[in-house]
């Protein structure tokens, strides 16, 4: 006969179980919140998306809110160590550096359209919903070209007295102002937004190249 299994045999199972049933909600908010917006969006529709009980949303996210940050988190935890960006080559230049992580961040925002859609104007309006989310994660991608940006100075490709942070989180911003909401709004093409950000990167190249 074979033994009952341990409280402790259990645990790892109840984890995936959990751990499964957050994903399902998670991918059935994103779907709802889509669909109906946030405002439009309700618990039990969120739960019946995901064919789960709607008191398990309560229980793991503490409501509409605290999945929709959840949501975003889980996103930008995907997003924060920019791994195919720390694989490609360095720019020959600091200018073309700028520019590939510009071009790289652009098809990033391409391919993240519908969570920021969702998310963004929360963010502007809702206080408790910032407070959930742990900021220091939107700025590791400037961090990151930081860090590329740094190697040119040790070439004598960049002047030293450029502040390399400062500039970094600039091009971060801009990247989200032409990649989405050039777009999102305004409706431009991705042609044009990709050849608006090369002039970018063109034009803060000639104030920070060293001659």
């Amino acid at each position: 006969m074979n033994k009952p299994k341990s409280r402790a045999g259990l645990k790892p199972s109840k984890q995936r179980d959990k751990a499964a049933s957050k994903q399902k909600l998670m991918e059935a908010g994103l779907h709802v919140f889509s669909e109906r917006g946030y405002e439009g969006a309700t618990t039990r529709a969120i739960a019946q998306q995901a064919g789960l009980n709607e008191q398990l949303l309560t229980r793991y996210f503490g409501g509409k809110a605290g999945l929709l940050a959840e949501i975003y988190v889980d996103f930008l935890r995907g997003q924060q160590d920019d791994g195919e960006y720390r694989k490609k080559p360095l720019g020959g230049t600091p200018g073309g550096e700028i520019e590939q992580f510009l071009r790289y961040k652009h098809a990033h925002f391409v391919e993240t359209e519908k969570y920021l859609r969702i998310v963004l104007p929360e963010l502007i309006f809702d206080p408790s919903l910032r407070a959930r989310l742990d900021h220091s994660i939107m700025h590791r991608s400037a961090k990151i070209l930081g860090e590329r940006l740094t190697h040119f100075v040790g070439r004598g490709q960049l002047r030293p007295e450029v502040d390399i942070e400062a500039l970094s989180l600039i091009v971060l911003c801009q990247s989200l102002a032409m990649s989405f909401l050039l777009r999102t709004i305004e409706g431009v093409g991705d042609e044009d937004i990709l050849n608006h950000l090369s002039r970018f990167a063109a034009t803060v190249a000639r104030g920070i190249e060293q001659a």
